[in-house]
């Protein structure tokens, strides 16, 4: 059985769990008449993850964050993490729908590094890039978001899907790992090779693709030796 949300409120939901690659696959197959359009895209970042993002403390599982370091303006690792949220915001803008950035502030965050966010944002193609304190001033704390995104749903969309339904299985493959996640190209494992034959000969192959992968894959390609 399939999970197949039809409602808003089922998609807002479902936009919590998975990016905007894996949504769009598993909700492909709906027939038009029961497929809601994305108007516009919400991309949420905070200042402390693109630090992170950047190499400004070491992220080792099951051990506290430094978050006295965290807590430090430091300009040069919020620009370097940029390049992760720039790319979020090309995977968004791939599939037609205007892009909204939206920075969770934190008390620790400067007013340079929100403006340094704020700029690559808008330079990488997004439609508006705002802060929001929901967190500490409940509905006030997000009216700057409202009103951004409404804005945006304003804005020519030109929704369309990453890839037609016909393809085989290797060239859904291909183009999601080359427009979504940056690699050059794919290897395959003999199994795999085995289940893709299996896949198609059983028409498998004429289904939207959801992929998994590893997030770390996209900003720290030494750790994987994937290029």
């Amino acid at each position: 059985m399939r999970y197949i949300p039809t409602t808003k409120e089922q998609k807002e939901e479902m936009l919590k769990e998975i990016g905007v690659s894996s949504f769009e696959d598993l909700i492909e197959s709906v027939p038009q008449s029961l497929r809601l359009k994305e108007d516009s895209a919400v991309v949420v970042c905070t200042i402390r993850a693109l630090k992170m993002h950047g190499g400004a403390i070491k992220v080792v599982a099951g051990k506290p964050l430094d978050q006295e370091t965290l807590g430090r303006e430091n300009l040069e690792a919020v620009a370097k993490g940029c390049e992760n949220l720039e790319k979020q915001i090309e995977n968004v803008t791939v599939f037609g729908v205007p892009a909204v950035i939206v920075i969770n502030r934190f008390t620790t965050d400067t007013p340079a590094e929100i403006e340094l966010v704020k700029e690559r944002a808008l330079a990488a193609g997004a439609t508006a890039a705002v802060t929001h304190e929901v967190w500490a001033k409940g509905g006030e704390g997000g009216i700057e978001l409202a009103e951004a995104v409404v804005e945006a749903t304003k804005k020519p969309n030109h929704f369309h899907y990453l890839y037609p339904l016909d393809m085989s299985i290797k060239e859904k493959i291909e183009t999601i790992t080359t427009k979504i996640y940056g690699a050059e190209g794919v290897d395959y494992a003999r199994l795999a090779e085995k289940k893709i034959k299996l896949f198609t000969e059983v028409g498998f192959d004429k289904l939207p693709m959801c992929m998994a992968k590893t997030h770390l894959s996209l900003f720290l390609p030494q750790l994987y030796a994937i290029r």
